[in-house]
């Protein structure tokens, strides 16, 4: 088990030979993290035509889909251009009916920041809080969105109510 300092806190993680090639597991939060180099993830690079994700890594995927509840991609270029969109998105079709997150990151930093994001997000108190706070949002945005119709089906709108 190592731990990486997220500057107020630290995060456990595993990384062990049971463990899939290029994964991480973030225990406390339930997450885990699959590392993917988009030019490692096609049969061919640069893409010439039909874009072939590579059988392996597809087999790792589908195992690591297997393994674990919430899993995440880290697509990792340092551009996100043309062709590493297409693979992303060739994976996400791939995928389409599997609880796969991708995530795009242009270099290692971001790659652990993201990562970090997620697992702090996860985490059982801060993803209680969290929760708490969005269905408070969601709920005055909901009361005030209500209010404003009812004042147009009178004919009022917002600015007559100020003015």
């Amino acid at each position: 088990m190592f731990m990486v300092n997220s500057n107020t806190s630290y995060f456990p993680f595993l990384v062990s030979e049971s463990t899939l090639q290029h994964t991480c597991i973030f225990p406390l939060s339930s997450v885990a993290f699959m590392i993917i180099p988009l030019q490692d993830a096609c049969s061919q690079w640069p893409i010439r035509g039909n874009i072939i994700l590579d059988p392996q890594l597809i087999a790792r995927i589908d195992k690591f889909l297997q393994v674990h509840r919430n899993c995440y991609v880290v697509a990792v270029a340092a551009l996100h251009g043309d062709q590493e969109l297409l693979v992303v998105s060739t994976l996400q079709d791939r995928f389409f009916d599997r609880a796969l997150h991708i995530l795009p990151a242009h270099n290692a930093s971001e790659c652990v920041q993201s990562m970090l994001t997620v697992a702090k997000v996860t985490c059982k108190p801060t993803s209680a809080i969290i929760q708490q706070r969005l269905a408070r949002l969601a709920s005055c945005q909901l009361s005030e969105e209500t209010i404003l119709d009812v004042l147009h089906s009178i004919g009022i709108n917002q600015h007559g109510i100020l003015g």
